[in-house]
């Protein structure tokens, strides 16, 4: 999914302003030659840091994307617990819908151009099935499997 919001994005925010096809990123995002180099390389610091102890648990708060659209209210008060402030049920409840994925679309909507407009998407987890050939998958896949085996980070794929 990451692959296919960076091709959205890359498209729509006009600092990029990519005009090029979804295949030329997906082989620069497999190469590492997008934002952060390595997307993969990226993601396993955080989660070494924190596994070699260089980083603590009260320093670092991993979450996923797939997460926060499965249980935002779960992962709003886990957040909120890491930062120390002590939330209700409504408070967490209200910061759930004002951070939903409805309530951004129609931000997104209101405002055409805004920088809000450039990151809402499908809001959906999953999309790569749609977008994604079966050579592309298994590209990835194969990233992975080579990369981050054995390094604790659960993906979800749909």
């Amino acid at each position: 999914d990451v692959v296919c919001s960076y091709y959205d994005f890359f498209r729509k925010e006009p600092l990029v302003n990519y005009k090029g096809s979804f295949n030329t990123l997906f082989d620069w995002y497999c190469d590492g030659s997008v934002v952060h180099s390595s997307i993969f390389d990226f993601e396993l610091n955080w989660f070494r840091a924190q596994r070699d102890g260089i980083l603590s648990d009260k320093q670092l708060l991993i979450i996923s994307y797939e997460d926060i659209v499965r249980k935002p209210l779960e992962i709003i008060k886990k957040v909120s617990t890491f930062l120390g402030y002590d939330m209700n049920e409504k408070q967490i409840s209200d910061i759930s819908e004002a951070i939903s994925f409805k309530k951004s679309k129609e931000e997104a909507n209101k405002k055409g151009g805004s920088a809000i407009s450039v990151i809402v998407n499908k809001g959906k987890i999953g999309r790569w099935k749609d977008i994604l050939t079966k050579e592309q998958s298994d590209r990835i896949d194969r990233i992975i499997n080579a990369r981050l085996k054995d390094s604790g980070i659960q993906f979800t794929f749909e």
